[in-house]
């Protein structure tokens, strides 16, 4: 994986990978914009799915990339690992069934922090590489991050208060122009279950809320997100706004559009306290976690 901080551009092969409900408004396919309604009809034509009424679900879309024997020997083998080996399996598998009894087991035996930083974001990072290499897709990354992000919420009512040591504190958002959040909402797991403060401000914000933001907040740093090459160029007006209102915040900025050559030559010299790239939600997090130790 890339956990990537912005969504994906859907070419000609990935057009068979994409569930309804992980679509942004509009797939690229090729060099055409092509709507949702039409993507979903060329899904629908390509994979032979039944036509109804109603678009192919995300379920039915998943389910035909998914070998039914396969998974009933993964289930099988499943039944036999011990509870922290369950959820690892869960997070790497993106299954939520029998979720809550295997990390209720595990809560016996495991303290609530060792579970997320441990197994949880361990299991995370281990789905990040495997999308990096090409043996995952992204709906079943987001099918990971679904679990860990459930089991999380069971996780944290048994976590001390106190117990907790807060990082830092970044606000993060997609800059204007751009309506694409899913790979923000996986940096803004990653950093929460990790001890970061993170305020998700939303996505097609302009600099002037972005900057609203950090001044009402005052992060250690602003995390801006970007699919599109245009909405790459507006991360250079949140520089040019931030620096021209005296505002000094490091800036993280990431997304599909953006290289690490771009973000150094264009956006932090603008930038009064400069910006960094990061290409996933872990460079993102070790960034952060530079910034504020100096």
């Amino acid at each position: 994986m890339k956990i990537n901080t912005a969504e994906f551009i859907v070419s000609n092969s990935e057009v068979d990978k994409c569930p309804k409900d992980f679509l942004p408004e509009y797939a690229f396919i090729g060099r055409s914009n092509v709507g949702k309604s039409s993507l979903l009809n060329t899904l629908t034509n390509r994979k032979g799915l039944a036509k109804s009424s109603s678009t192919p679900g995300k379920t039915q879309l998943i389910n035909y990339f998914e070998n039914d024997k396969l998974q009933d020997e993964k289930s099988s083998a499943a039944a036999s690992l011990d509870p922290s080996e369950k959820l690892f399996s869960h997070v790497i598998e993106g299954k939520t069934k029998g979720l809550e009894e295997t990390v209720s087991e595990l809560l016996e035996t495991t303290e609530p922090l060792e579970i997320i930083n441990n197994i949880l974001l361990s299991a995370m990072k281990q789905v990040g590489v495997r999308f990096q290499n090409g043996t995952t897709q992204l709906p079943f990354v987001l099918k990971s991050a679904e679990v860990v992000k459930k089991a999380c919420s069971i996780v944290e009512p048994h976590i001390k208060s106190g117990e907790v040591n807060k990082k830092g504190t970044i606000v993060l958002a997609t800059v204007k122009g751009d309506i694409h959040d899913i790979g923000k909402n996986l940096v803004d797991i990653i950093l929460s279950n990790n001890g970061y403060t993170v305020h998700n401000i939303g996505t097609d914000r302009s600099a002037a809320e972005i900057a609203a933001a950090v001044d009402e907040i005052r992060p250690d740093a602003a995390g801006l997100s970007a699919l599109l090459v245009k909405s790459a160029l507006e991360m250079k007006n949140v520089a040019q706004f931030l620096s021209s209102n005296g505002m000094e915040i490091p800036l993280i900025c990431g997304g599909a559009a953006l290289t690490n050559d771009f973000v150094e030559k264009e956006v932090a010299p603008l930038n009064r306290k400069s910006a960094y790239y990061a290409n996933d939600a872990f460079e993102a997090m070790n960034i952060l976690e530079k910034l504020k130790n100096g």
